[in-house]
């Protein structure tokens, strides 16, 4: 069986073949081509750079990546696993808020059907769908699946070296003049991030992407690696080809996903469907087919014992019915989704509590000129804890500071108390070393959680938080170092 996965974008086209053989797959050529233009076009460059493919036979895999992705991680209630499909695609209409519905497919991160669910939700637009079947019938190949390019990317490392998948790990897979850094949990992806230009092991977007793994599977992950330079892809192609796989590397781990018949991540060609008992399907045929008689009787009788109007006044009861009864069905979900914004009203967005801290705490950044030293505090330690029980809401963060005078405090905690942060005064003390020998500990209280119009500053993902200007992130940063 051959395998083609193609990861195409307007600059380049990477293109990675697979065969199943009797000692496994193995990828047996690699291209990169240019990109841009249609499907027939991108085909017609694939087909002259790999002349020795039989694409009538073979199966197409297509990965994606960057913009064409979007992510988000969705806190649901308890359900169970057979309903989940339907739990993420509803928040998820919400969350991603986009026109176009698109196709969403999803992780999950933790959480069962009796304690409240994390999934990691990947959506693409219905045109990207379209897109890649049109390359395919372009090809004259049958579309298998369409992929995450990162996830690919953290499998073929995976393959290499199973001690990756152990624990938390940071993969930093090239694509082009892009990298991809995916953030396992024993495997599963829980951050995939996508950032311009090559990546350094010790820079900012790698600490901001461990960042935020932490923060969403609880464990800290210490481990960084990149593939090409501290991982080779030599195990997984024919020799002579691992000098070009770097580049290559999510179309080669998603055609030797398929050559080898493993399910990828996430399929956004075949996504996590609802399971059924097919027992209540069949006895839902019957009813219909039960129906579906009765009905045939019906009109054949009334056709020959009721006047033209009083077949209309029939056919207008019968529609009416059906109308009552589609309006009934929508009432769970109505119910569900009321019951999903209440739990999720008694939640607190940390990540924007923390800028807001940030901001509050230090409001402009050392390399203001006008920056009050004198008024300077620095953050040694904060608590942050979350309101208890099923609709508990807020919660309250317990700072540990240090000031250059003693009226700093006060001006500190006048910034940090607005209409839903109550501050309480802590102990005010001289047991800092200079120059901040002034010691001080107030208590935040936090309300009820930011409405969605007033988080537009904070901004709710990474794209929001690549946004700001340098002075914002250079203020963060700051004042939690």
């Amino acid at each position: 069986m051959t395998v083609v996965a193609i990861d195409s974008d307007k600059n380049a086209t990477r293109v990675a073949v697979a065969e199943r053989r009797a000692g496994g797959a193995v990828v047996t050529h690699v291209a990169t081509v240019d990109g841009g233009g249609d499907a027939a076009a991108v085909a017609g460059r694939v087909r002259d750079a790999l002349p020795g493919v039989r694409w009538a036979k073979a199966k197409l895999v297509v990965t994606v990546g960057g913009e064409r992705v979007s992510l988000r991680v969705l806190n649901l209630p308890p359900t169970p696993d057979g309903e989940l499909p339907d739990m993420v695609a509803l928040v998820g209409e919400r969350e991603f808020g986009a026109a176009d519905p698109g196709v969403v497919d999803y992780v999950p991160l933790g959480g069962d059907e009796s304690t409240p669910r994390t999934v990691l939700a990947a959506r693409v637009s219905d045109s990207t769908v379209s897109e890649a079947r049109k390359l395919a019938e372009s090809l004259g190949a049958s579309l298998s699946r369409v992929t995450l390019r990162g996830c690919s990317a953290a499998s073929a490392a995976i393959r290499i070296d199973p001690t990756i998948g152990e624990g938390g790990c940071l993969v930093l897979a090239p694509a082009g003049e892009a990298t991809d850094l995916i953030a396992l949990a024993d495997g599963a992806p829980a951050v995939v991030r996508t950032a311009l230009g090559e990546v350094a092991a010790d820079g900012s977007e790698v600490r901001r992407t461990l960042s935020a793994a932490t923060l969403q599977t609880g464990a800290k992950t210490n481990r960084v690696v990149a593939l090409g330079t501290q991982v080779s892809l030599e195990p997984l192609v024919e020799q002579g080809l691992a000098g070009d796989a770097a580049a290559v590397a999510g179309p080669i781990g998603a055609a030797i996903d398929e050559a080898a018949g493993a399910r990828p991540a996430f399929d956004l060609l075949n996504p996590r469907r609802v399971t059924r008992d097919a027992a209540p399907q069949r006895r839902q045929l019957l009813l219909a087919g039960l129906a579906a008689v009765v009905l045939l009787f019906g009109l054949f009788s009334g056709y020959w014992s009721l006047t033209k109007y009083q077949r209309q006044a029939d056919d207008l009861d019968t529609q009416r019915a059906a109308l009552e009864r589609r309006a009934e069905t929508f009432e769970p979900l109505a119910e569900r989704a009321i019951a999903i914004d209440g739990w999720k009203a008694t939640d607190v967005n940390w990540l924007d509590e923390l800028e807001l801290l940030a901001r509050d705490l230090r409001p402009s950044p050392l390399s203001d000129p006008e920056f009050a030293v004198d008024d300077d505090v620095m953050l040694s330690q904060f608590t942050a804890t979350a309101q208890g029980g099923r609709s508990g809401a807020g919660g309250q963060i317990v700072l540990d500071a240090v000031a250059r005078d003693a009226d700093t405090p006060t001006l500190v905690e006048e910034r940090l108390r607005d209409g839903r942060r109550e501050v309480t005064q802590g102990p005010l003390d001289r047991s800092g070393a200079r120059p901040y020998p002034w010691r001080f500990k107030p208590t935040v209280k936090i309300g009820a959680p930011l409405a969605a119009d007033s988080q537009s500053d904070a901004g709710n993902d990474d794209e929001g938080v690549d946004s700001k200007d340098d002075d914002t992130q250079d203020t963060a940063e700051e004042t939690s170092a």
